[in-house]
């Protein structure tokens, strides 16, 4: 980490984490930094700040610090955040290595933790520290450009230098932005960042729904009013002047409705439909969301005085959409992540007050915004949140565990046959047992026991429960069927009555396997057939068939053979040879795989097993992305 550091700014991490050790503290935060950053840096001299004043601010001291020390204490998030922007504001400056300037300047710049609380109450100027060192401060959250809404922002501004003066008319749920776009329209004019016959125009806000009576307006004839609750122009006549202004073109303005039962009725009006254009405001989607929540998450911590984790945006981001609120996003997974950083706040005021009066700011994590969650009864998988050099900074793998409580496997295996001319597969018992101990494995498995429902020898008398068992999963519904397989133009899977001739009629169609998905409620669905021509239903998936799996959405097939192969079931073995595979990843992981097992991360591992044995290679094929679905801990992580 400090390859980068010059000897003085290396000295002062060791006399960071010396003065937390010799304060009793586990941990190194941002203030113990500053006071090692005092004898180091002769501008936070300058500016009035000793090692005594800093100490008065630092509880707990007992003994003056040794310079030097070997003290290995661990760095706190924020600590190891200024480590990180003190080689950024080197580069930035054209510096061959990091010197304790460059640490102030990351501590300045960062703007929050234990640091920052001593220096305002010592009454530093931060701003002027970081002018004198030769760097503006950070703009505030409220100086931002609005993030996500380009397109609604240039037509917004069309709509405004147009020369009839037309008024616009935002339409979009609560939540959706329509506010952040009057702030965007109001920051590029501050700027300059508007055409000539915008500029220097004032914007202002009011809302209809919350005023008793209509008001006098500071408003020169160029100015804009942005009116929320638009629709009571027309329905509620205290406002009347108001909507004259407007439909004469007196007063230019924006207005915001939130349906488009509103939206046209503001549009059929005969005097109001001449001034308005529709701009429609859309929910947008998960990549849209996070910059737009990073943004409005800077409000939140200055709010709650914590620090907002990019992990902890990405899985409010996701999971939204489950969340109880009065707004759609990103208005929602803002509202989730403003109670996570209460929660976080909460959590922190709790601990001993010597502790939280030094401690850096909390760090509202991804585990906050589960246990928010979890505290609604809403169960939340597990995500994996990887770094992503696009602009969101951060993405979402969909490498989800499925949600114990609202996923089940159905095990269904055929070993016993009452037609002779079809031979027993004693293995597929074997299956059947050893595949749901492993499913449940309660360290390794992503299925709640009691969720995994086992049909051994079924006949057609059990297809109505398995039905039923399969409409109940939300979440993930894995189905598994062992036993014959037969090619009969189509898949038919064997029963223990099927009879060798009359195949079509006493055999499970696969079609009705795949009807059972189509109507099943769940967002995913995970197949696994070990049978012969298994590979049939990845044929029909690819097919031009009418209702082929290609329109079920979340929808994975893994087979064990190929449209015309047979699957092997070893004499004498206790598993046939493609679950006997399966079942090595799973209770064996991959090796250098990750934490959790992805289902698509399963075909490759098999056939380098199923080939090595000379036995047939399985087939997979998935819609959408659920192949990053993960269906089991990886034991080898």
């Amino acid at each position: 980490m400090f390859e980068k550091f010059d000897a003085a700014a290396r000295r002062v991490f060791l006399g960071a984490q010396e003065e937390a050790h010799q304060r009793g503290h586990n941990y190194m935060g941002t203030g113990h930094v500053l006071l090692s950053l005092v004898d180091a840096c002769e501008v936070l001299r300058e500016a009035g700040v000793t090692r005594q004043g800093v100490l008065g601010e630092l509880p707990g001291v007992k003994r003056p610090a040794r310079a030097n020390s070997s003290v290995n204490t661990p760095f706190s998030r924020q600590a190891k955040e200024i480590c990180r922007l003190a080689v950024v504001e080197s580069d930035m400056a054209g510096d061959d290595e990091v010197r304790p300037e460059h640490i102030l300047i990351a501590l300045l710049r960062q703007g929050e933790g234990g640091a920052i609380r001593i220096l305002d109450g010592l009454g530093v100027d931060r701003a002027g520290l970081l002018a004198k060192l030769g760097r503006p401060p950070a703009p505030a959250a409220e100086d931002l450009p609005v993030v996500g809404r380009d397109r609604e922002l240039q037509r917004l501004t069309q709509i405004l230098v147009r020369r009839g003066r037309f008024s616009a008319l935002l339409t979009g749920p609560a939540g959706v932005g329509k506010s952040e776009l009057v702030k965007g329209l109001r920051h590029r004019i501050d700027r300059g960042q508007v055409p000539q016959q915008l500029r220097g125009r004032k914007l202002a806000t009011i809302d209809l729904r919350r005023m008793d009576s209509e008001a006098e307006f500071d408003m020169g004839p160029e100015d804009v009013l942005c009116v929320d609750g638009a629709e009571l122009l027309v329905d509620d006549k205290q406002f009347h002047g108001l909507f004259v202004d407007i439909t004469t073109g007196t007063l230019q303005a924006v207005l915001m409705v939130r349906d488009t039962t509103a939206r046209d009725g503001l549009l059929n009006d005969p005097f109001l439909r001449g001034r308005l254009v529709p701009i429609a405001v859309e929910e947008p989607g998960l990549a849209q969301v996070l910059p737009m929540l990073r943004r409005a998450a800077q409000g939140v911590a200055a709010h709650y005085d914590v620090e907002v984790a990019d992990e902890a945006l990405v899985v409010a981001a996701a999971h939204a959409d489950r969340y109880e609120s009065a707004f759609v996003s990103p208005g929602r997974a803002l509202d989730l992540l403003d109670e996570a950083a209460a929660l976080a706040r909460v959590r922190a005021d709790s601990r001993e007050p010597e502790v939280s009066h030094i401690a850096d700011s909390p760090v509202v994590g991804p585990e906050d915004v589960v246990a928010v969650l979890e505290m609604a009864g809403i169960p939340v998988p597990v995500v994996d949140v990887v770094p992503d050099a696009a602009a969101a900074g951060v993405r979402v793998v969909n490498r989800l565990l499925p949600a114990p409580a609202e996923s089940a496997a159905i095990l269904i295996g055929t070993a016993s046959y009452s037609d002779a001319r079809l031979p027993d597969l004693p293995s597929v018992a074997g299956n059947l047992a050893d595949l749901r101990d492993v499913l449940s494995d309660p360290k390794h498995g992503a299925f709640a026991p009691e969720r995994v429902h086992v049909f051994a020898d079924p006949g057609w008398a059990d297809i109505p429960k398995i039905a039923e068992l399969a409409a109940e999963p939300l979440d993930t519904l894995l189905l598994y069927y062992a036993g014959h397989g037969f090619s009969e133009d189509g898949l038919y899977l064997g029963l223990s009555e099927t009879t060798a001739a009359h195949v079509e009629v006493t055999s499970l169609p696969y079609a009705q396997i795949r009807r059972l998905i189509q109507r099943s409620p769940c967002r995913r669905c995970v197949v696994i057939l070990d049978c012969c021509y298994a590979g049939t239903a990845i044929e029909f998936m690819a097919g031009d068939e009418p209702g082929g799996e290609l329109d079920i959405k979340g929808a994975y097939v893994l087979t064990a053979t190929a449209r015309n192969d047979k699957a092997h079931a070893p004499e004498g073995a206790r598993n046939s040879a493609f679950t006997a595979a399966l079942l090595r990843v799973l209770r064996d992981g991959i090796s250098g795989g990750g934490e959790l097992i992805r289902i698509e991360a399963l075909l490759p591992e098999l056939t380098r097993e199923l080939r090595a044995g000379g036995f047939p290679l399985p087939r997979q094929r998935a819609t959408d992305t659920i192949g990053d679905l993960a269906i089991h801990r990886n034991p080898a992580a």
